[in-house]
């Protein structure tokens, strides 16, 4: 039995709206922990493929003073970096902070069983998108069904069996990308939380349709 604590990453802004000539800002990151850790930020340029669908590009033109990696901060020590990047006046720039986390120490460590610990390593994900006035999203959603290829064993062999897949699609033909929240479609699970990047189609696999479907959106 595996007892998950809560995260010990504390970072400040999370998820962040600014304009697109905002050029410098700050990231406060709390070890709340009870040993010391090492941390990592990674950044990503969100955008859109020609299928739809986002691609993540790993970028240095936001760029982190002192540095990208803290080799060690103690518990209930704070650290804040400083942040740099271009104006992009006129379009939206949406980027992936990533706030990585390791142990220096056993101090954290999870107990499994039988005396055996394991140390965690989590992970944290920031969306800061810089939008220009004006720009917003123009949201869609629709039920859609597709026909793919899986692999499969059938009689000792693996081959590829077509299979049918239900989605819900969300469409965001706007300027701005669509923070959406609190999905309820025909009993599904919630997601959690999603972001739709102008140009994507968000598809969500799911088991059932619906004729409605709810959510919250921000942006």
């Amino acid at each position: 039995c595996l007892a998950m604590p809560a995260s010990a990453i504390t970072a400040s802004p999370m998820g962040q709206t600014l304009d697109p000539n905002t050029t410098t800002g700050s990231l406060r990151i709390l070890n709340n922990s009870k040993g010391a850790k090492r941390y990592q930020v990674l950044v990503d340029v969100m955008s859109v493929g020609a299928d739809g669908q986002k691609v993540f590009t790993p970028t240095t033109e936001m760029a982190f003073y002192p540095a990208t990696v803290i080799p060690s901060l103690g518990p209930g020590k704070i650290q804040t970096l400083r942040w740099k990047r271009p104006a992009s006046p006129g379009r939206e720039v949406i980027y992936q902070v990533e706030l990585r986390e390791e142990p220096l120490d056993d101090d954290d460590a999870v107990v499994v069983t039988q005396g055996m610990s394991v140390n965690l390593r989590p992970r944290m994900l920031l969306p800061w998108a810089f939008v220009p006035p004006g720009a917003t999203p123009v949201l869609s959603a629709r039920h859609e069904t597709a026909t793919e290829l899986v692999r499969e064993v059938v009689n000792g062999k693996t081959v590829e069996v077509p299979r049918t897949f239900l989605y819900l699609v969300f469409e965001n033909a706007g300027s701005a990308t669509a923070s959406i929240q609190k999905i309820s479609y025909a009993g599904q699970p919630d997601p959690g939380p999603q972001l739709v990047l102008p140009g994507e189609r968000l598809r969500l696999k799911v088991s059932a349709s619906a004729r409605e479907v709810k959510f919250t959106q921000k942006g």
